[in-house]
C-alpha cells in the first residue's frame, strides 16, 4: 500500500488527462485553497483541491505551480497518516521528477528540498539533516528567483531557525541580517509573511538570552497576528513565543496566560502533537507555582504524543521524561525512579543520545530525592561513561554537558547526605574525587569559549554544581579541620561569582603591563563598542554589523596567535587561599564569604554556607531557610516602602549566621562577599537580638568576589575629579526610540547643588552638559568620578542599562559602552537610582551599572540598591566627601555620613529608605588628596620675600 501511495504524484504527472480548458487563474485558486486547507489541518478538503490543481498544472506544463502544489500534497500525507516514510518517499519521487522536468536548479527542486527539510525538522526531529535540506532549498530558490523574492525569503527564515536549532548561532546571525534586508525589499510592514521572519528572529535572540530583543519580535508577531486577518495563522506561534519570553523573564503568571491563550486558539487548528507541546510548556511553567497542574499537563502531553507519534518516537520519549521529572520535583521521587528505570531500557530512549543522557541525569536526581544515595552515585558513573562514549573526548554541546554536570551535582549531594546519615568521611572523600574530575572537564570547556555571551550561558547551566560542592567542602572542613578544604570552598565560591568579571578586571588593571601595541588594544575596544551599539540599534544597516563582527573575529585570532600572554590573561586564575586573605587583613578586619543555592517552587529550602576569615581564625557555618530569596525581597520592599522591618532584619541576621560570629567580629571592619539574592541586601540594616543595627558597630564594605578583594590598582594622589549632574528643565523628557516610550526626566535640583558642594570640598570639574564622547574622555582621565543623574536599569538586557547625560537618548552612557573602557578612577560614586541592582546572572552576581564600571577597571564604587531620594542623597554625599577629605577610610566615610544624616534628619526622613540604599564596594583605604596648602604657602613665601626685599632696598636708599 505504501509503495503504491508513494507513486501517486509520479503517476499523476505521467498520465495524460487534458485539463487545458481550466484557466490558470482557477488553477491558482485551487492551489492556494488546497494549501490553506492543508495548513489548517482540513486534510481531505485540501487534498481534493490540490489534486485538481496538480492535474491542471501538469496539463499546462506549468511545472513551477505543479511542484508547489505537490509540496503541500506530500505534507498532507504525513499530517493525515503520520507515516514519515510515506511522505519522504513522495518527496523524493517528486524531487527526481522536478530534476527531470526543470533541471537541477529548477524551482520545483527547491520545493522538494524545502519539504524534506520540513519533514526532518518536524517529524524526524533530525535538525542537522533539516538544516542541510533548507540550505539546498535556499540555494536553489535564490538561484532561480533571485534574492528579493518571497520564496527566497521563506527559505531564509526556515534556514535561520534550523541553524539556531543546531546551535550554529554565528551563521544564523549572518543569514538573519540578510533576511531582514530581503523582507524589507519584498514585503510592506504588516504583510503576513513577516510572521515567519519575526519567529526566526525571536528564536535567535532568545537563544542568546537577549530577552529584550526577543520580546520585541514576539510582540511584533503577536500584533501582526491579532491585527491582520491574513496573518492569523501566526497567532498561536506568537502566543507561544510570548509565553516563552515571560517564562525566561520568570514572570510565570504571564507565561501561563499566553500558553493558555495558545491552547484555546489552537484546539481546532493544531494537531495532537502541537497541542502536546503546549501541554509540555504549561507543565514546565506550573512547576514554579502549582505542582498538581504541572504533573497533570505533562501527563496529558505524554498521552497525546503517544497517540500522535507512537510510543517509540523521540518526542514521545521526551514527554515521558518530562512527566517523570515533574513527579520527582514535586514530591513523587519513588514513582519517578520507576519511570526513569523503565525509560532507560527502551530502545527509543537509546536511539537518541540527548534523551538517553537526559534520562540518566534525571534518574540520578530522582534517586537523590528518594534518598537512595548509593544508587544515585552509581547512576552518575553510568552517565559519565555514556557521556564519554557519546562525545568521544571532544567538547560537547551545552545541552549534553549540562546533563552530565547535573548528574554530578546530584551525586555530590548524595555523598554529602550519605555522610550525614552514616558519619563516614569516606563518602566526602569520594565526593572530592568526583569534584576534581568534573571540575577539570568544566575548565577545559570554559577555556574554549571566546565571548562573554557564551561564557554566561555556560555559567547559567552549571553554577549549581559549584554550590553543591561548597556544601561538600563545608563538611570536609568541619570533619577534618584541614585548611585546604576551606581553600576549596573559596575556589567554588569564586567559580560561581566572578568567572567573567574578574578576568576582565585584571585585564583592565594590567593593560599597561601587557606587551601588545596600544593601537591594537584600542582598535579591539572600539570594535567591541561599535558592535554593541549596532546590536542595540534595530534600524542600522545589517551588513555593517556582520562586517564589524568579522573584523572582531579576525583581530582576536591575530592576538591569540601573536600575543599569547595577553590572551592567557583573559582566563585569570581564580584559585586563592584563606591564608592569602589572612595575610592581607589587619587585626581589626574580618571577611565573610557567602554561598547560597538557588531555590524554586519544588525546592524552597535555601542552604546558607559562610566562611568567616579573621587575622588568626577560620570559621565555617551552615544554615538553612525556607525561601531565603523571598525573605530578602520582602525586607528590601519593606525598606523601599518606608515600612517597619525590625522583625525581618532580626530574622535575616540569624539566618545568615551573624549571631554565631559575634565574638569573632566584635569591633571589626567587615568585608562581605555575597552570593545570589544577598547581592541586593544592605547588611548594615540587619539587627541582633538586642535590636542593634550592624551599622552602629561595624564599617561594612562589599566585594563581587574574594579575588577582587585581593587585586587592586596602585593609587596615587587625587588630582582630577569629574563631577556630573544634568541640567534639566521641568518640560524636558527623554526622546522616544523605536522600542521605548517617552519618559519624563524630573529635574534633579538637589543633584546640581550636590556636585557644586562636593566640588568646593575636593576640587574638580563640575559638569552639567556634555556629549557622550566628551564625558567618557573626562571619566577616563579622572581620579574620582561622581555621577548624580538619572539611571534606567534593564533586567532583561543588562547591557542596555543606561546613565542619562541629558534628555537626548543619544547622549546616554550604556552599560555595554562601559565594559570596554579603561578607567583609572580611585573612586566612582553612582549617585543615581538602582545603580547596584540588575539581572542576577548565575556565576557572576548582579549585572548592574556598577558591575559595568568594574569591567572598566574601577575597584572602588559607591552604588545604590533602590530608587534614591534626591534631597537626602545630596546631604549624604556632601558629608561623605567631607569625611573622605578629612582622611577617613572609604567605608568609614560612608558609614559616618549615614549616621550623621540620621542624627540630623527629622523622624520621617530618618527612615533607612532615605540613607541605607548606598553601599560601598572595594578597597577601603583612604584617598590621598593633592594638598593645596603647599602652593598657598609657596606664594605667601614669595610675597614675604618680595616685601622683605623691598623694605631692605628702601632702607639702603634712605
Amino acid at each position: 500500500m505504501r509503495s503504491y501511495l508513494a507513486t501517486i504524484p509520479l503517476a499523476l504527472a505521467c498520465c495524460f488527462v487534458s485539463y487545458g480548458q481550466t484557466d490558470r487563474e482557477t488553477l491558482d485558486l485551487y492551489s492556494r485553497k488546497g494549501a490553506n486547507l492543508i495548513m489548517s489541518f482540513q486534510i481531505d478538503s485540501g487534498t481534493f483541491y490540490l489534486n485538481k490543481a496538480i492535474e491542471g498544472h501538469r496539463a499546462n506544463q506549468d511545472w513551477e505551480k505543479f511542484f508547489q502544489s505537490q509540496y503541500y500534497l506530500c505534507v498532507s500525507y504525513f499530517l493525515k497518516t503520520r507515516d514519515v516514510e510515506l511522505a519522504e518517499d513522495s518527496l523524493n519521487s517528486n524531487l527526481d521528477l522536478a530534476k527531470t522536468k526543470m533541471g537541477e536548479a529548477g524551482s520545483g527542486v527547491g520545493e522538494m528540498y524545502f519539504g524534506l527539510g520540513w519533514l526532518n525538522d518536524n517529524a524526524r526531529r533530525d535538525r542537522q539533516t533539516a538544516t542541510e535540506y533548507y540550505y539546498k532549498a535556499l540555494e536553489t530558490w535564490e538561484g532561480f528567483y533571485g534574492r528579493n523574492h518571497e520564496k527566497t525569503g521563506k527559505a531564509y527564515a526556515n534556514y535561520i531557525l534550523s541553524l539556531i536549532n543546531t546551535q550554529q548561532l554565528a551563521k544564523a546571525e549572518e543569514y538573519l541580517l540578510k533576511a531582514l534586508d530581503i523582507y524589507e525589499e519584498i514585503y510592506p510592514p504588516y504583510h503576513t509573511e513577516w510572521g515567519r521572519l519575526y519567529n526566526s528572529a525571536f528564536y535567535y535572540y532568545n537563544g542568546l538570552r537577549q530577552l529584550e530583543k526577543a520580546s520585541t519580535y514576539a510582540n511584533a508577531m503577536y500584533q501582526l497576528a491579532t491585527n491582520n486577518d491574513a496573518a492569523r495563522r501566526w497567532y498561536t506561534r506568537a502566543c507561544r513565543n510570548l509565553s516563552m519570553t515571560y517564562y525566561n523573564l520568570q514572570e510565570y503568571d504571564l507565561a501561563a496566560q499566553y500558553a493558555i491563550e495558545e491552547l484555546d486558539a489552537g484546539k481546532d487548528i493544531l494537531n495532537e502533537n502541537q497541542i502536546a507541546e503546549i501541554y509540555n510548556n504549561l507543565g514546565r511553567i506550573y512547576l514554579f507555582s502549582d505542582g498538581d497542574k504541572a504533573i497533570d499537563f505533562t501527563a496529558k502531553a505524554w498521552e497525546l504524543k503517544k497517540s500522535a507519534l507512537g510510543s517509540d518516537h523521540p518526542s514521545t520519549v521526551s514527554s515521558a521524561i518530562n512527566y517523570a521529572s515533574a513527579q520527582a520535583d514535586l514530591g513523587e521521587p519513588a514513582k519517578a525512579v520507576k519511570a526513569f528505570v523503565e525509560l532507560i531500557d527502551l530502545e527509543a530512549t537509546k536511539a537518541s543520545s540527548e534523551n538517553e543522557l537526559r534520562t540518566w541525569n534525571l534518574l540520578a536526581k530522582a534517586y537523590y530525592l528518594n534518598r537512595q544515595w548509593s544508587e544515585c552515585v552509581e547512576t552518575f558513573e553510568a552517565t559519565e561513561n555514556l557521556y564519554t562514549k557519546v562525545t568521544n573526548g571532544n567538547t560537547a554541546p551545552d545541552l549534553l554537558f549540562n546533563f552530565y554536570v547535573n548528574a554530578a551535582t546530584s551525586a555530590i549531594s548524595s555523598l554529602v547526605a550519605q555522610f550525614n546519615e552514616t558519619g563516614e568521611v569516606e563518602s566526602l572523600e569520594q565526593g572530592n574525587e568526583l569534584f576534581e574530575r568534573v571540575d577539570l572537564l568544566m575548565s577545559e570547556n570554559w577555556n574554549n569559549l571566546e565571548y562573554n555571551s557564551d561564557q554566561q550561558s555556560f555559567l547559567n547551566l552549571n553554577t549549581e554544581f559549584y554550590i553543591a560542592a561548597a556544601d561538600l567542602f563545608f563538611y570536609l572542613f568541619e570533619s577534618t579541620g584541614e585548611i585546604s578544604y576551606a581553600d576549596r570552598f573559596l575556589y567554588t565560591s569564586e567559580k560561581s561569582k566572578a568567572s567573567i568579571s574578574f578576568p576582565a578586571f585584571v585585564l583592565a588593571l594590567k593593560k599597561d603591563q601587557i606587551k601588545v601595541p596600544g593601537e591594537i588594544l584600542d582598535f579591539k575596544k572600539n570594535l567591541e563598542i561599535e558592535i554593541a551599539q549596532l546590536e542595540n540599534d534595530q534600524e542600522q544597516e545589517a551588513s555593517i554589523l556582520v562586517s564589524k563582527k568579522s573584523s572582531r573575529d579576525s583581530l582576536i585570532a591575530i592576538i591569540k596567535s601573536e600575543y599569547p600572554s595577553y590572551y592567557s590573561e583573559r582566563i585569570a586564575d581564580l584559585q586563592i587561599s584563606a591564608n592569602e586573605i589572612q595575610t592581607r587583613l589587619d587585626e581589626d578586619e574580618a571577611t565573610i564569604i557567602y554561598m547560597t543555592n538557588v531555590t524554586n517552587y519544588a525546592q524552597p529550602e535555601s542552604v546558607v554556607i559562610s566562611l568567616l576569615i579573621t587575622k588568626d581564625k577560620l570559621k565555617m557555618l551552615r544554615g538553612s531557610s525556607i525561601e531565603l530569596s523571598s525573605k530578602v525581597q520582602t525586607f528590601i520592599n519593606g525598606v523601599k516602602s518606608r515600612a517597619d522591618v525590625d522583625q525581618e532584619s532580626r530574622e535575616l541576621y540569624q539566618i545568615l549566621g551573624l549571631s554565631s560570629m559575634e565574638n569573632e567580629i566584635a569591633g571589626q571592619k567587615i568585608a562581605i562577599v555575597p552570593n545570589n539574592e544577598l547581592f541586593s541586601l544592605p547588611f548594615e540594616l540587619l539587627k541582633n537580638e538586642q535590636g542593634i543595627s550592624m551599622i552602629e558597630g561595624y564599617n561594612i564594605r562589599y566585594y563581587p568576589s574574594a579575588s577582587m578583594m585581593l587585586s587592586k590598582r596602585e593609587s596615587g594622589k587625587v588630582q582630577a575629579a569629574s563631577l556630573f549632574a544634568p541640567e534639566l528643565s521641568p518640560e524636558d523628557q527623554l526622546v522616544a526610540s523605536a522600542s521605548r516610550e517617552k519618559k519624563n526626566l524630573v529635574p534633579l535640583y538637589s543633584s546640581i547643588k550636590e556636585v557644586s558642594q562636593i566640588g568646593e570640598i575636593i576640587g574638580g570639574e563640575n559638569i552639567n552638559t556634555l556629549s557622550k564622547a566628551s564625558m567618557l574622555k573626562k571619566m577616563s582621565q579622572a581620579d574620582i568620578i561622581h555621577l548624580a543623574t538619572h539611571a534606567e536599569v534593564s533586567h532583561s538586557s543588562p547591557g542596555s542599562s543606561e546613565l542619562y547625560l541629558s534628555n537626548d537618548r543619544d547622549s546616554s552612557i550604556y552599560a555595554y559602552e562601559l565594559y570596554n573602557q579603561n578607567f583609572k578612577a580611585q573612586l566612582v560614586t553612582l549617585s543615581a537610582c538602582n545603580t547596584g541592582v540588575g539581572k542576577l546572572q548565575k556565576g557572576e552576581g548582579i549585572q548592574s551599572l556598577a558591575k559595568a564600571f568594574t569591567f572598566a577597571g574601577c575597584q572602588n564604587i559607591v552604588m545604590s540598591l533602590w530608587p534614591v531620594n534626591d534631597e537626602s542623597t545630596a546631604e549624604l554625599m556632601t558629608q561623605f566627601y567631607k569625611n573622605l577629605k578629612s582622611g577617613m577610610r572609604k567605608d568609614e566615610a560612608l558609614r559616618e555620613a549615614k549616621l550623621s544624616y540620621v542624627r540630623n534628619a527629622d523622624p520621617v526622613k530618618a527612615h533607612p529608605y532615605y540613607w541605607a540604599g548606598f553601599v560601598f564596594s572595594g578597597n577601603p583605604e583612604p584617598l590621598e588628596f593633592e594638598s593645596k596648602w603647599f602652593g598657598n604657602w609657596l606664594w605667601l613665601a614669595v610675597l614675604i620675600f618680595i616685601i622683605i626685599g623691598f623694605l631692605r632696598r628702601k632702607k639702603n636708599q634712605s
